[in-house]
């Protein structure tokens, strides 16, 4: 069995896309479905964060760009007047500069003296937002292989 670390490793998210995140239907677990163009495990993968105790989202977004304005959400071509600030309807995130496990993390540190369990940090980097999970476990699933 890999650690959780080595899974990353394995299904690595740099430069790839994430589709969609947030928790599951059940409230503990957060899943993060993502899409790897590179190398041989090609395809859209489901990345269950087991036992997620703790998230911390930021935006990226530049300043000056995060613009509140239903123009700038749209399906379909970009019009000139959508063409100021950030487009909200790109449907992913570009996993840029990149993701790292946090090995010494304080936070997973603090979480596993509270919950008597091994705990974990992992902290992913995109071109929208930075999002930091502590997490008990990590499973890594196909769901549409390319």
């Amino acid at each position: 069995m890999m650690s959780v670390e080595e899974t990353l490793k394995t299904y690595d998210l740099y430069d790839n896309s994430i589709l969609k995140h947030g928790f599951t239907s059940c409230m503990r677990d957060y899943e993060i479905v993502a899409e790897l163009f590179h190398g041989e495990d090609q395809g859209v993968y489901s990345y269950l964060f087991r036992g997620c105790v703790e998230t911390h989202y930021e935006s990226s977004i530049p300043e000056g760009a995060f613009l509140i304005d239903d123009r700038l959400i749209f399906e379909g071509s970009q019009t000139e007047e959508q063409s100021v600030g950030f487009c909200w309807a790109v449907n992913s995130a570009e996993v840029y500069p990149g993701w790292r496990y946090v090995a010494d993390s304080e936070r997973a540190l603090t979480w596993s003296r509270k919950m008597g369990q091994e705990m974990h940090e992992v902290v992913i980097e995109t071109n929208v937002y930075k999002l930091s999970l502590v997490f008990n476990s990590l499973a890594v699933e196909n769901i549409m292989g390319s």
